[in-house]
């Protein structure tokens, strides 16, 4: 059925394409977000560079510094003020001529969510250091510091989180990824002992019943375990949470069917954006987080003329530039695989995904239109 939201998805998440210009010390200004974004994930398409992740919670001002983590590395946050990022503004930010942010000549995808609420925030056994929220989107930013013990975290957001994303920021760790969608084998619901991925990494699930300490997040709570990836004592982190939105964001899975001709992911909105991950298959680079994006890649399928086929994709989990990889058509009510890669259709595998909307409304029937 059709997903109707009162407000427009890019008020909330859009998707910006420049190329860098600064050099020699020298700051650049990216606009055209429509917001200011309390979230930028940002990576070079024409030039091997690490995935840079900022926000407003750690800061990102030059003076004294600007800190960012790195979704293919398992590295400490990085700090430096003369080159990452100087700043969010209204409608975008400013960054500096690091390789990962605006070197001169190199292109470059940022993806940007916006928040904003930082106080009135209760309950839980941790309480975070710093968080910006928001209750419509439903998706939010925090820092806290471990404690070594079981222990819950409040996110306010209304409704159990789909999508954890957490990073050690004191530590070389692993990213943790939290994930609600059940697996299709070994019968388990619960997290811990089903669905622990890992984000710089391309590897498979694997079972860790101290991640989440076996604990879905409900509508108040985020449950955290003993596991150094996401509660190790004294360590902070960084954890980025989204919702489910009908019209806005998805965070689902779907089953592979190896075939050419692929199956149609329902969404009830037109990507903007998606991530996908095979859960049962890892190791090599092609399986790793694969991330495609309607602002490029995108190119007329004439022959079959039913669709736009995106063709180039970013890996979270690499430090490559774009390449093309398996083709995808966004529609009007979610997206259709066109290949049978492992990454994004193997036979019968398990993948989850992440969705961001461009356009919410859709038809009566669940058939997708093409999306143009």
């Amino acid at each position: 059925m059709a997903q109707f939201i009162n407000f427009k998805p890019t008020d909330y998440f859009n998707t910006v394409t420049y190329t860098g210009t600064a050099s020699g010390g020298s700051w650049q200004a990216v606009t055209g977000v429509g917001f200011q974004p309390n979230m930028t994930w940002i990576k070079s398409r024409s030039n091997t560079s690490w995935n840079a992740i900022c926000d407003s919670v750690r800061g990102v001002d030059a003076s004294p510094s600007c800190k960012a983590v790195y979704s293919n590395e398992s590295s400490a946050e990085q700090t430096n003020s003369v080159e990452y990022m100087d700043g969010y503004q209204s409608d975008g930010f400013t960054v500096g001529e690091n390789g990962s942010f605006g070197l001169n000549g190199y292109t470059y995808v940022s993806w940007c969510w916006k928040m904003g609420t930082s106080s009135g925030l209760s309950g839980g056994d941790i309480t975070p250091t710093g968080y910006s929220i928001d209750t419509t989107a439903c998706q939010g930013v925090y820092a806290y510091t471990g404690t070594g013990s079981n222990a819950t975290i409040a996110h306010g957001l209304g409704k159990a989180p789909s999508l954890v994303l957490v990073k050690c920021r004191s530590d070389t760790e692993s990213w943790a990824v939290y994930n609600s969608t059940p697996g299709y084998n070994a019968g388990a619901t619960t997290q811990g002992g089903n669905l622990d991925l890992t984000l710089n990494d391309s590897n498979a699930r694997t079972t860790s019943s101290t991640m989440w300490n076996d604990t879905n997040a409900t509508s108040t709570y985020i449950t955290l375990g003993t596991n150094d990836q996401t509660n190790g004592s004294g360590k902070t982190y960084i954890m980025y949470v989204f919702c489910d939105v009908p019209g806005y964001s998805m965070n689902g899975q779907y089953r592979g069917t190896g075939n050419n001709d692929g199956p149609i992911i329902y969404t009830g909105f037109e990507p903007a954006y998606i991530m996908v991950k095979n859960r049962d298959s890892g190791g090599p680079s092609n399986y790793g987080w694969t991330m495609y994006s309607n602002k490029f890649g995108m190119k007329e399928y004439t022959s079959r003329g039913d669709g736009n086929e995106l063709v180039e994709m970013l890996m979270a989990d690499q430090t490559d530039g774009d390449e093309v990889g398996e083709a995808v058509d966004f529609y009007s009510t979610g997206f259709k695989w066109r290949g049978n890669g492992a990454r994004t259709n193997q036979s019968s595998a398990s993948f989850m995904f992440q969705a961001f909307a461009k356009n919410p409304i859709v038809g009566k029937s669940n058939n997708p239109g093409t999306a143009r």
